[in-house]
């Protein structure tokens, strides 16, 4: 009778030790997932003010073919890293269940697109003045609101 108590004990430990700690488990594991999600939309943040910062350069000195063709360069290279960072925060988000995430992922992800893709048109077309004053315009004015929307975001899954 005496064994069977014991064995009753350990079934219980067993059973309240499964209840408590495999839950916390879990818990910690989406929380670690949602922190995944702020440090690469700030990551998208960062890179997409840097796109917006030599985009906006290309604009301004749009009859520079030198100037142009650096920073057009630069601005579409950090466009596409926002967009990775962006790509990466939304997986986060989606494993943390944070809507509110995706959606802003989602977002920047588009912005940041279309400025890699406006940058990269100035860049390749860095001897024709309109074509790069017209498209520069567009990659800052994509860029800036990546960056906006990035910075928004940052808080959203916690």
């Amino acid at each position: 009778m005496n064994e069977r108590k014991e064995i009753m004990k350990y079934i219980v430990k067993v059973v309240m030790l499964q209840v408590i700690i495999l839950p916390l488990f879990f818990i910690s594991n989406v929380l670690g997932q949602c922190d995944d999600y702020e440090s690469y939309m700030s990551d998208a943040y960062s890179y997409a003010s840097d796109a917006y910062r030599f985009a906006k350069k290309a604009y301004r000195n749009y009859d520079d073919e030198d100037y142009v063709e650096r920073y057009s360069k630069k601005a579409y290279r950090n466009a596409s890293y926002a967009y990775d960072a962006a790509q990466d925060a939304y997986a986060a988000a989606a494993e943390c269940n944070c809507d509110d995430g995706l959606s802003f992922a989602d977002e920047v992800s588009t912005y940041a697109n279309a400025a890699y893709r406006y940058a990269r048109k100035a860049y390749r077309n860095y001897d024709d003045e309109d074509y790069v004053e017209r498209y520069s315009k567009k990659a800052y004015r994509n860029a800036r609101d990546a960056e906006s929307t990035a910075s928004s975001a940052l808080g959203i899954c916690d």
